[in-house]
């Protein structure tokens, strides 16, 4: 079945790029972070372990309750809100450079 194929395909392609990214961020907060906080660098990154429990969860409150549309439309919008707030932080970082 094709569709079978392509899910696969597309399963070990996420699964590398995955795989190669992840390690990437801790490699640059290493390369940013002054040498006496590198601890408490590396310890607040690790709070985007709690995303990874409270999307799902979330999402599939959202999604029972209200359907995929509405959870389409909320991802849309809190996407939204985070990349505004990324470019903010994107752009105070640019203008101290």
């Amino acid at each position: 079945n094709i569709g079978n194929i392509r899910f696969i395909i597309g399963t070990i392609a996420f699964s590398l790029g995955e795989s190669y990214l992840f390690p990437q961020m801790e490699l640059l907060l290493n390369k940013l972070s002054p040498d006496n906080l590198k601890a408490t660098y590396f310890g607040a990154i690790e709070i985007r372990q709690i995303g990874f429990f409270l999307g799902p969860v979330c999402g599939g409150m959202i999604y029972h309750e209200y359907g995929a549309i509405c959870l389409f439309i909320f991802c849309s919008i809190f996407l939204f809100l985070i990349s505004i707030l990324y470019m903010k932080q994107f752009f105070k970082m640019l203008i101290k450079i």
